[in-house]
Order: C-alpha cells, then sequence, then structure tokens
C-alpha cells in the first residue's frame, strides 16, 4: 500500500511478546524494570456497516504487577484527519491492566455513515504515562487509518462487463463486451473471457476484511495453433482485488505455457456497463473475434 516508515506489527509483537516471557524467566534479572506501549505503532481500520464494526488496540506492559494499573489513552488533533463523533467514536480513554496481566484494550468504533469513500482519515492516539514507564525505542503514539469497506454481495456483480487490457487482444477484441454470471455464493464465471466458448472461472474471498481478494485457480485460457493450450491464474504476490461500490474487477493474471514457460503477468480491469453500453460495444467491433492470430505474435519468456 506505499505507506510510511512504520514499525512492522508481527515483527515487533514476535519481539515483545518474547522480551516478556523472557521476562518471567528465572535467568533474568531485569524483570522489575517496567514499560508500558501499543503493541504497534499503526492500526488499518476497515470500518464496515456491521454495527459492531470496533477496532481493539492492545496496550501491553513489559511486566505483571499485583495490583491494578491505570493509564489515559488521548487523541492527538494536530496529527488526525478524522473527527470524533463524525468519523469515529472512543469508546473508553483510560484503560487499566489488571493485577497478574500484562495487556488492556483501548476500543475505537467506526461511524459508517460518516465516513465517504474518497476520504483519507487518521487518528493518532498518544498513550499518556510517567516518562519513566515509556519505552524510547517504541514511542507512546499509534496511528490509526480509518478505511470504509462497502457491502459485498456477489449477486451484484453479476451482468454485463467491459474488458480492459493489452494483452491478448487488439483495441476492437478488447470492446467486445462480456457477461458475468453468478455460480455460486463466492464463485463466478465470465463468458467467453479469452476466446469464445472457454469461460472463466474467478472466486471471491471477501469473509475477511482485511484480506479481501479475488482468486483465478488455473485454467486454460485460450488454445493457439502455434503454442496449444495457454493458461491463466492469479498471482498470490500481485493479489486481485474487486473496487466497491465502483464494481470493478482488477485481475492480476499470469498468462503461461504448461513445462513451457510465462508470457508474463497481465492485469485485466473488468469495469461494469449498462446493457445499451454493451449493445453499442457490440455495433462498434469491426474485427471479429481472432485472438490465436494475435497471440502467436508473442514470444515466452
Amino acid at each position: 500500500m506505499k505507506m510510511k516508515k512504520y514499525i512492522n506489527f508481527l515483527t515487533l509483537l514476535s519481539f515483545v511478546s518474547l522480551f516478556w516471557t523472557s521476562c518471567s524467566s528465572e535467568d533474568i534479572t531485569y524483570s522489575d524494570k517496567e514499560y508500558v506501549m501499543f503493541s504497534d505503532s499503526l492500526e488499518i481500520f476497515p470500518v464496515t456497516n456491521v454495527a459492531d464494526s470496533t477496532l481493539h488496540i492492545t496496550v501491553g506492559s513489559t511486566v505483571t504487577r499485583d495490583y491494578d494499573r491505570s493509564f489515559a489513552v488521548e487523541v492527538i488533533n494536530k496529527k488526525s484527519t478524522a473527527v470524533e463523533g463524525v468519523h469515529y467514536k472512543l469508546m473508553n480513554n483510560n484503560i487499566i491492566i489488571k493485577a497478574g496481566e500484562r495487556t488492556s484494550t483501548v476500543q475505537m468504533q467506526g461511524l459508517y455513515d460518516g465516513i465517504n469513500r474518497e476520504d483519507s482519515l487518521v487518528v493518532t492516539l498518544k498513550l499518556v504515562a510517567p516518562a519513566a514507564k515509556k519505552w524510547d525505542i517504541y514511542g507512546d503514539e499509534i496511528r490509526v487509518d480509518l478505511i470504509k469497506i462497502f457491502p459485498f454481495d456477489i449477486n451484484d456483480m453479476e451482468g454485463n462487463i467491459r474488458l480492459h487490457a493489452t494483452f491478448p487482444f487488439a483495441e476492437e477484441l478488447v470492446r467486445l463486451p462480456k457477461m458475468l454470471e453468478v455460480t455460486d455464493e463466492k464463485t463466478a464465471i465470465i463468458k467467453d473471457m479469452f476466446s469464445r466458448n472457454v469461460d472463466l472461472k474467478i472466486r471471491f474471498e471477501m469473509d475477511n476484511v482485511h484480506n479481501q481478494h479475488v482468486v483465478v485457480p488455473a485454467q486454460l485460457a485460450f488454445r493457439d495453433p502455434g503454442y496449444g493450450n495457454v493458461y491463466v491464474s492469479s498471482v498470490e504476490q500481485m493479489p486481485s482485488f474487486v473496487i466497491m461500490p465502483e464494481k470493478i474487477i482488477a485481475l492480476q493474471l499470469d498468462m503461461y505455457v504448461p513445462n513451457m514457460g510465462s508470457f508474463g503477468v497481465f492485469q485485466y480491469i473488468l469495469e461494469w456497463i449498462t446493457p445499451e453500453q454493451a449493445e453499442g460495444d457490440k455495433n462498434d467491433i469491426v474485427i471479429p473475434f481472432a485472438v490465436n492470430s494475435y497471440v502467436s505474435t508473442f514470444k515466452l519468456k
């Protein structure tokens, strides 16, 4: 996502967890030194239309105590673009780390209706604690990025689509309208995607709002008289995705010939259009569907 350099959550959490575990070891005499901190310096908060769309931000301590410890959390307005009461609600600005425990949480609720599609919203929180309990290497702030996640219904995706691509189509072939048909609650096919009578199967993995993506299983794309069967599949390192509510699918596909090699990874943009637009696209087609004569001009890597 091209963000500023922050402490990596998994790396930090692993290190701190190891430190906390080590502090309880009989071999460690440093266990009396107490620090408190946010578990990360950055959180991505996908705000959904679910009533309990809540983010739990962990605050941890390097040691346990035999008494409750109370700390405050405050919003740094000059480092925030989100407005409390409009874009989010801070459920608690005081936390208590219970006796015998090392962690507690700050809870933030996202206000779905207050967030627009184009908003760039940030909330920066500061942990208010005595200076002696702050560990300089981690700091005492966390940035929370709020992102509005629009509801996904696979049945909304059915209909006429326009393909935008550079390979292996000529411009005239790109504009040939296609149809997406839903086959079950997660799966759909794109009719005649790369050649007539060969459909492309795609799967929508949308249950986890932190990792919504589209999967294209390895499958036949078209047959070429020179290369034979040409296949496509999605690429794990370059996920395919849906842009809602615009109803656009961006597919990153590896096009290859088994046991020979790959043409490369190419992007295919699927844009939903009206039946009238689809009919207009059909009327604009001058060259008949002839993908095979086009593919044979490319060389495998």
